[in-house]
């Protein structure tokens, strides 16, 4: 139905017909063409898309212009079946076709023509964008199956090295709850790492990862096992804390827990942050070598320091773990002062998640028998689980 403006400026189509002077704009001019602009007072009538009736105009086309004033259904009739070029039609346009030639009857013609683009044409389409064509329909894109899906994600993984859920849902068109779906079953089958927010390529055990990338993988796992790992820490105890992710959350679960008093020795940066607020926490820092990937100080001064020094407990962040050959870590270094800690630990504990087992390492840190339990996730291989218990080691699931 019309607006408020249009009934304004045309006025009811019954005081039209009545004789009465309707309340309307000065006629448009002939040769105006039926795409041109108009104002708000109407003076091009613009219809966003009208139905060809296919064939032309009816026999009402042909009655009189005396017989549309007579009889408005007829009129409507008659305006409903014009041929429309483009989608649009104006004024002029609408009085060659139905034979309205007098200013009323045409202000007439301009109000069905409005009510019918009103009921037609807005309430079909719901566009109401004048003098545009509309665009073409595009066709119905074929959802991809779950399985091709997932693989299409796998090929984006090896090639750009990292994936975000968003991108999932963007690109598949699928919700986000999917997305996560899909990689939650890649990352079961080891196709690639779940990641918070996305998931990313299987890391490399020779390759040594940035600490701020580290972080973002496994972290729901890492937490537990800092959970776990926290609650075998005892008052007045001396705890040693490698670097790494996982021991950083053992760091957190340490200073949350508020065991007092506690010395804590560490060559980590970003551990040493994290405690270093806490009042019931001794902190000794290890001196040495700048590592930038892990945010350590390792080297021949870190070495000499610790043989200084004793502790009660060690926790100890590996890269590699395998039940035949033992812990490794990319870095020499790393792997050396690592060796140091076990020397002057009374108890070793491993904690690392299950994404490293059987995985091997460039430096070897030490054998299995080095260590007295391990710490991990319930994810962790059943088969290396065995063999670790064969061997003596208390292996606690989280």
């Amino acid at each position: 139905m019309p607006n408020f403006k249009e009934r304004m400026a045309y006025g009811p189509a019954s005081s039209i017909c009545a004789g009465r002077r309707p309340k309307v704009a000065p006629p448009v001019h002939e040769n105006r063409s039926a795409g041109g602009g108009g104002d708000v007072g109407g003076i091009f009538l613009k219809v966003c898309q009208l139905w060809r009736a296919g064939g032309g105009l009816g026999s009402e086309e042909a009655a009189p212009a005396a017989s549309f004033e007579r009889v408005p259904h007829q009129r409507s009739r008659a305006i409903r079946r014009l041929p429309v070029e483009q989608g649009l039609i104006g004024r002029a346009h609408a009085r060659r076709a139905i034979g309205v030639h007098k200013l009323n009857q045409v202000m007439v013609a301009d109000g069905y023509l409005r009510r019918l683009a009103f009921r037609f044409v807005v309430k079909v389409h719901r566009n109401r964008i004048e003098g545009v064509e509309q665009p073409a329909i595009q066709p119905k894109r074929q959802r991809l199956l779950t399985e091709e899906r997932r693989q299409k994600i796998k090929e984006v993984i090896e090639q750009q090295g990292r994936i975000t859920v968003d991108d999932i849902a963007v690109k598949f068109k699928v919700s986000a709850v999917t997305a996560r779906g899909d990689l939650e079953v890649l990352a079961e089958r080891g196709d690639l790492i779940r990641s918070h927010g996305g998931a990313v390529r299987q890391l490399s055990p020779t390759v040594d990862y940035p600490l701020r990338f580290k972080e973002t993988i496994h972290h729901a796992e890492k937490v537990r096992i800092g959970h776990a790992a926290a609650q075998l820490v005892k008052p007045y105890q001396t705890v040693i804390l490698d670097s790494g992710t996982t021991t950083a959350q053992v760091a957190r679960q340490l200073k949350s827990a508020r065991i007092q008093p506690l010395t804590v020795i560490t060559n980590a940066l970003n551990i040493a942050y994290e405690l270093a607020e806490s009042e019931n926490i001794s902190l000794i820092m290890i001196g040495g070598i700048l590592r930038h990937a892990s945010s350590s100080l390792v080297g021949p001064q870190a070495e000499r320091m610790l043989q200084d020094l004793h502790a009660d407990h060690f926790f100890l962040a590996v890269d590699g773990l395998d039940p035949d050959e033992g812990f490794s870590t990319p870095d020499i270094l790393e792997a050396q002062l690592n060796n140091v800690m076990i020397r002057v630990s009374s108890e070793v504990t491993v904690v690392a998640d299950a994404s490293k087992f059987g995985r091997r390492s460039l430096s070897s840190i030490g054998n299995i028998r080095c260590a007295q339990r391990i710490i991990t996730d319930n994810r962790a291989d059943s088969q290396s689980i065995a063999k670790l218990r064969d061997k003596g080691l208390e292996v606690i699931l989280v």
